[in-house]
């Protein structure tokens, strides 16, 4: 089925993105990229660590201002608190998502798609 072949790409692409979370120069960009991939899969707790290894403002601090990264990061990291009902410091954490947003340019808000779904699918 569509969704076994996803899920299997998906777990083939761990490889290389963790082989890259030693590389130095390009750590930090493996951890997002593994954070997606682990979220996708519903492995909660393994995005929620690989974000934590992502310092704060990480993408919006290098000389292409990625801004957009981090605050999809940090959304990830909003979904995974949900998902595992993880709510200490919740307040804060949304606090921070969105004082980020109110002082991003527009061009550099992701659309909330993973928040959003989480939203939509509250009973």
């Amino acid at each position: 089925s569509e969704d076994k072949n996803r899920i299997s790409l998906l777990e083939q692409a761990k490889i290389p993105f963790k082989k890259a979370t030693s590389d130095s120069e390009n750590a930090m960009f493996a951890k997002a990229y593994l954070a997606h991939i682990y979220y996708d899969l519903k492995e909660f707790n393994h995005c929620l660590d690989m974000i934590e290894q992502i310092p704060d403002n990480y993408f919006s601090k290098l000389s292409s201002h990625q801004n957009w990264r981090d605050l999809k990061i940090q959304e990830l990291k909003i979904c995974c608190l949900i998902k595992l009902k993880i709510f200490s410091d919740f307040e804060f954490i949304l606090h921070s998502y969105l004082l980020k947003i109110s002082r991003s340019s527009e061009h550099d808000i992701p659309v909330p798609i993973e928040l959003s779904n989480i939203m939509k699918n509250i009973k």
